[in-house]
């Protein structure tokens, strides 16, 4: 805590947002194939809806970083949980350029990431530390 705060003291953007990403279907249901019961994707499924509240991204934000709004399971995302998710407002240099090369290689994410079915290049959504985000 006393590390963050001094951290955001020196550099304000340095902890503004940090990633949020869902892990694939198979991963997780590997844990429960070792012995985990409880662990498979479907059992924790409920729990990544539940701890986030979703916003959408803007229209512009979603063209520049190329998300599909089709993409976006709004089922998977009508959560009401303690942290808000969201993908950033800021246009960051290169920042959708690894998505135009997935694209490129025929490699574009068709389904939404939180489904666990999730393949091929895309702009994660982050959790903002503060505000500013």
């Amino acid at each position: 805590m006393i590390f963050n705060e001094l951290v955001s003291l020196t550099r304000p953007s340095a902890l503004s947002e940090m990633l949020c990403t869902y892990p694939s279907k198979e991963d997780i249901d590997s844990w429960e194939k070792l012995g985990n019961r409880g662990w498979s994707h479907e059992d924790l499924a409920p729990y990544y809806k539940k701890f986030a509240t979703f916003t959408e991204p803007s229209k512009k934000i979603a063209e520049f970083y190329q998300i599909d709004h089709k993409v976006i399971d709004k089922d998977l995302h009508d959560g009401n949980g303690p942290v808000r998710t969201a993908f950033t407002n800021s246009k960051q240099a290169g920042g959708n350029a690894w998505v135009k090369t997935f694209d490129e290689l025929d490699l574009r994410m068709t389904v939404d990431p939180q489904s666990g079915h999730g393949n091929g290049g895309y702009r994660s959504v982050l959790f903002p530390i503060s505000d500013t985000f």
